[in-house]
């Protein structure tokens, strides 16, 4: 648990903060919490340990009774009084149910084991943890105890594992859906000894890893296997991997080594896709028709080929051929590129008209707010945010949707907002109507992050809209948590970086740290990619890797084009969606 100052009173001293809590007795708890923190770091285990007892036995409704819990481990721990761990541990078992308490208290378990050397307890129980972890975070903590085993005793536990535990181990993984952590564990030597070629490609595949599964297929199919399956994996593992040449070279191969009809026109589809989007657009022009002309292709797709025909021709300057593959296409997206590209060959008149058509007919949306802005020549001022960083010195504005208790007044009286909107989280929480949507009381910390580090609120509660539906408690099936889906390892690194050392993962579940720490994130991407909005939310959505690929094969396209070349149609939606929401 941490609490974050950033309030009006930025100049006053821990030592005044000290002060304003001790001489409220309705704050006692948060007195005797950071007295209790600052004893332990300073190890003054004694007096640590009274004050954190302080808090169970004389403030039992506080909010801060599991982190006391969790304070008496550490201190005992760190005063290496082991049986005094173990009890407090037990305790802590019998009175703590938030969710994830169980495995959070088996992991100080392991933590303990390992602090008092007890090494066979310590790696069972690591390996245990590892074994049954869902999350990257879970097994990020897992790897790190069995690293210490390692640094500190010389056991290798990884080497150690027979055939058997390894297969049980990653088999176990991907049941639960967890491939990433199955691909690493894979990678591990001799770990990919336990899978056949095949299955190990198609879990770094399913991971995200591709360039690791295009060089185990592409050992396949230098072999000499030939399986069609195999091929199409194969290929799109190559195209993922920044390797477009070599995945058409292999959809080509598929049209003459298939047998199936269906399987040939979607290799021809896939040929004509990758030409366009990996810029060889001479070939495309060709490959587009190839694919209409297949009797056999997939019904329904002519529109996109079309699309994709005047975006090769476009991108070549044949303005008249790209205007003839959009004369029958009426929408938006079509409409606006027919204007840009009537630009491009100088008939200004008629591009302002279609312009004006566009702004008027599909006011609000996306290809809409491009035309108005394409109107006033302010197009490219749409998608950068310049941002100062700096911190805000605002009071932030507290609503509550009910009444506020006193306690929530006294720490907001003395300029404890963060505080004083997790107290009125908890009040609620006890008082059985936790909302799981956002309430209006968070706006305080939306507000003032955003304003912290140079974001504008209404766009990052459209980041939150799109992310999580508002929803504090949404967990996505890769584990990204809470409002803005932060991921644990993600998070823990932002922590890090604005100085919040003891960040716990299930903190994210909470709106205040959530927000600040997805902020924070936002704010970060916004510095690497030099305040362009959508490289922000692509890298937000798709991950920085992918932006940055795109980026190379993109280094000519304008920020509309870019966009409109996103490949994944997810990402390409998600972009539009925000920024068209936040114009």
């Amino acid at each position: 648990m941490r609490f974050t100052i950033l309030t009006l009173l930025l100049c006053m001293t821990q030592s005044v903060w000290a002060g304003a809590l001790s001489a409220n007795p309705l704050l006692g708890d948060y007195a005797w919490y950071e007295q209790a923190r600052a004893e332990l770091a300073a190890g003054d285990f004694a007096n640590a340990t009274r004050d954190f007892q302080s808090i169970l036995t004389q403030t039992p409704e506080s909010r801060f009774v599991d982190d006391a819990h969790d304070g008496l481990i550490d201190t005992a721990i760190a005063a290496q009084q082991w049986n005094a761990a173990a009890a407090h541990i037990a305790d802590a078992a019998r009175v703590m149910n938030a969710p994830g308490t169980a495995r959070y208290l088996d992991e100080r378990r392991a933590e303990l084991a390992l602090a008092k050397g007890d090494v066979a307890d310590a790696r069972a129980r690591y390996l245990a943890l590892y074994a049954s972890s869902h999350y990257p975070d879970e097994a990020h903590r897992a790897k790190l105890g069995i690293q210490h085993l390692l640094t500190r005793f010389g056991v290798d536990l990884w080497h150690e594992l027979t055939v058997a535990q390894r297969q049980q181990i990653a088999q176990g993984m991907l049941t639960r859906g967890f491939a990433t952590e199955a691909s690493w564990f894979l990678d591990l030597p001799g770990a990919g000894q336990s899978i056949n070629a095949q299955s190990l490609a198609e879990i770094h595949f399913r991971a995200r890893r591709y360039a690791r599964a295009a060089r185990v297929l592409g050992a396949l199919w230098n072999a000499g296997d030939h399986n069609i399956e195999l091929a199409q994996t194969y290929a799109t593992a190559l195209a993922r991997s920044d390797h477009a040449d070599d995945a058409i070279a292999v959809q080509r191969q598929i049209t003459t080594l298939a047998t199936d009809p269906a399987v040939i026109a979607t290799a021809k589809y896939k040929v004509a896709f990758l030409l366009t989007d990996s810029g060889h657009y001479d070939e495309a022009v060709i490959a587009w028709p190839a694919w209409l002309a297949d009797p056999h292709r997939a019904r329904g797709g002519e529109g996109e080929a079309q699309w994709q025909m005047a975006w090769a021709e476009y991108r070549q300057q044949h303005w008249d051929a790209a205007l003839a593959q959009l004369s029958t296409q009426h929408s938006a997206r079509a409409e606006y590129w027919r204007a840009r590209i009537l630009q491009c060959a100088g008939r200004n008149a008629e591009a302002r008209a279609l312009l004006n058509q566009v702004a008027r007919e599909f006011a609000g949306s996306y290809y809409g707010a491009l035309a108005s802005a394409r109107l006033r020549g302010k197009s490219k001022s749409l998608f950068v945010l310049e941002h100062s960083g700096g911190k805000s010195k605002q009071h932030a504005h507290v609503s509550w949707d009910g009444a506020m208790s006193a306690k929530a007044q006294a720490l907001l009286k003395i300029g404890r907002w963060e505080d004083a909107v997790e107290e009125m989280d908890y009040a609620a929480q006890c008082a059985g109507r936790s909302a799981i949507a956002f309430a209006a009381r968070h706006h305080a910390a939306l507000t003032q992050y955003s304003q912290r580090f140079g974001l504008d609120p209404h766009l990052v509660e459209g980041v939150m809209q799109q992310e999580s539906a508002l929803r504090t408690d949404a967990v996505s099936p890769v584990g990204a948590i809470g409002l803005l889906q932060l991921m644990p390892r993600t998070a823990e690194r932002v922590a890090k970086n604005i100085g919040e050392s003891d960040f716990q993962v299930r903190e994210l579940f909470r709106p205040v740290p959530n927000l600040r720490l997805g902020i924070a994130y936002l704010h970060d991407l916004l510095q690497r990619y030099h305040g362009s909005l959508a490289h922000m939310l692509a890298s937000y959505n798709a991950g920085e890797q992918a932006v940055d690929r795109w980026l190379r094969m993109r280094a000519d396209h304008d920020i509309e084009e870019f966009i409109e070349t996103i490949p994944f149609t997810e990402t390409r939606q998600y972009v539009m969606k925000i920024l068209s929401r936040y114009w």
